[in-house]
């Protein structure tokens, strides 16, 4: 059996409208998406389309809304089981929001969203990870918030697949050594980046932070980096690509595994 699996940050739901024609030619079985606006309305456009949203969790707080991440599916190919959003513990940056919003952030937390399917035509559990590691803060702290995964509790039957926004532009190894550890490859290893910063982030509504860390990349380093990540266990890449489209900051990741 052949699973399409789609990843995109869609950049503070920008990217939202656009995604019709790209779910109808690449027909992922599973969607998962980062930085969604978790308004019940807005969550529900996509089930138009014949996607089931299997489940959401509220990340942050900014421009006025709470954003997250959800993860929706092809209700023919799977049966939701279950899932449960695993709260990650907030860097400085978090902490300064929260305090200079006067609280308004109201305990949110960036998040691992775990669910767990049943593939119908073979009897098969697999578990997806949708997350949104922090933005803001060194990679100690996202490494740190992987680690909130319970690795050691991986379902040695079942297969696996983490993907999503890791904000981890640099220092791969680190990355790579816990992925190792637990029998995980990448099915983005051959993609050189994932995001691509606007010439100029002042023409858009972007916060300062980001607007800054963009000039100061682009400056100093590149207006390309690697974000996004798709790691699997107990399945087969068949393909992986970017879909080059400029709806977000970050491109859509299209990954074909074979069970």
């Amino acid at each position: 059996m052949k699973l399409n699996l789609l990843t995109y940050n869609i950049l503070y739901n920008r990217a939202f409208p656009q995604l019709p024609p790209i779910l109808k030619q690449y027909q992922p079985d599973i969607v998962c998406l980062q930085e969604i606006d978790t308004k019940e309305e807005n969550l529900k456009e996509l089930e138009k389309l014949g996607y089931k949203l299997a489940d959401y969790a509220n990340c942050f707080f900014d421009f006025g809304k709470v954003w997250g991440v959800a993860t929706y599916y092809n209700q023919e190919k799977f049966e939701f089981i279950s899932s449960r959003p695993i709260p990650l513990i907030n860097g400085v940056y978090e902490v300064f929001k929260i305090i200079t919003r006067l609280f308004r952030n109201k305990g949110l937390r960036r998040t691992i969203l775990k669910t767990d399917f049943q593939i119908k035509s073979i009897n098969k559990n697999i578990t997806i990870y949708n997350l949104h590691l922090s933005a803001v803060g060194l990679n100690n702290l996202r490494l740190k918030q992987l680690n909130m995964i319970d690795f050691d509790d991986f379902d040695q039957k079942g297969s696996i697949i983490i993907t999503g926004d890791f904000n981890f532009p640099i220092e791969r190894k680190k990355l790579e050594k816990i992925m190792n550890k637990y029998q995980l490859e990448e099915a983005t290893n051959k993609l050189y980046y994932t995001l691509k910063f606007p010439s100029n982030p002042a023409k858009h509504s972007f916060g300062f932070i980001y607007r800054f860390f963009s000039r100061f990349i682009r400056k100093f380093w590149s207006d390309e980096a690697k974000l996004d990540y798709i790691f699997y266990r107990g399945l087969k890449n068949l393909s992986t690509k970017r879909v080059n489209v400029n709806y977000s900051d970050h491109f859509p990741i299209i990954s074909q595994f074979e069970i």
